[in-house]
């Protein structure tokens, strides 16, 4: 099994220490690469840092199927063009960390609290929340107080993510923790092993769940639908309004 998986923003923004954190827990086996974009800003904290990086996401989702790989994994919370990929790819799962991580919490307990990065990140995180149908199990949501791009390798984020875990918690009756950013990448295990409840790190579920959805697309034929939602457009009305031309692939 061939994964990637994708920091959608350019080189400088790209943190390449998450491949250890892949690498530990992919299954034997299989094949994890990190990959990020050629160009683009160096974190997704703005809707219009989002909006600049998805025609080049898009398309290195295109060329990694083209290449083989069996899934993809999209590494920000905010799912950036995740419908979009599952409406253009024909053969390679797309995975949202975002939706990995509250799929597999919501199955795990009724009461859910995310951590995220800085109070601007929670309205786009409570419309994540939204599109996966599970307002009724978010509890909270908490937040660090740091921006993206201060929150790597920095001493302070596990005491942090601690504290406010702890507050979901006592005061808002969590019984799950997920990590609502793909830079809290590290934490759970030792975070769990204090709080005893479930703590899900994102990078990882989004690996075990793009693991999982191959292995059911491969031995029951399970992949999103094209019928309605994630009807693909023609190639050729694609070529015919000039797409291509417009954003190369």
């Amino acid at each position: 099994m061939r994964i990637a998986y994708i920091d959608p923003v350019g080189p400088k923004g790209a943190y390449y220490f998450i491949k250890n954190e892949l690498e530990r827990f992919v299954d034997q086996g299989n094949n994890v690469d990190f990959f990020c974009l050629k160009r683009g800003p160096d974190n997704l904290e703005y809707r219009y840092y989002e909006a600049l990086i998805i025609p080049d996401l898009i398309h290195l989702l295109l060329d990694l199927e083209g290449k083989g790989y069996d899934a993809a994994i999209i590494g920000c919370f905010f799912d950036p063009g995740l419908d979009v990929a599952k409406e253009m790819l024909t053969k390679m799962i797309v995975v949202g960390v975002a939706e990995a991580s509250l799929i597999i919490a919501k199955t795990l307990g009724e009461s859910i609290s995310i951590i995220v990065g800085r109070e601007k990140h929670i309205p786009k995180c409570i419309e994540v929340i939204k599109t996966k149908g599970i307002e009724g199990k978010i509890t909270s949501i908490q937040s660090l107080g740091y921006k993206v791009n201060d929150m790597a390798n920095n001493s302070v984020i596990s005491e942090l993510i601690e504290k406010k875990a702890l507050e979901a918690i006592t005061n808002d009756l969590a019984d799950v923790i997920v990590l609502g950013c793909t830079l809290e990448v590290g934490h759970y295990e030792e975070l769990q092993q204090k709080l005893n409840i479930p703590v899900i790190d994102p990078v990882v579920a989004s690996l075990k769940y793009a693991e999982f959805l191959v292995e059911i697309k491969n031995t029951c034929k399970w992949f999103p639908s094209k019928k309605y939602a994630y009807e693909r457009p023609l190639e050729e009305d694609i070529i015919s309004q000039r797409i291509k031309e417009l954003f190369y692939y």
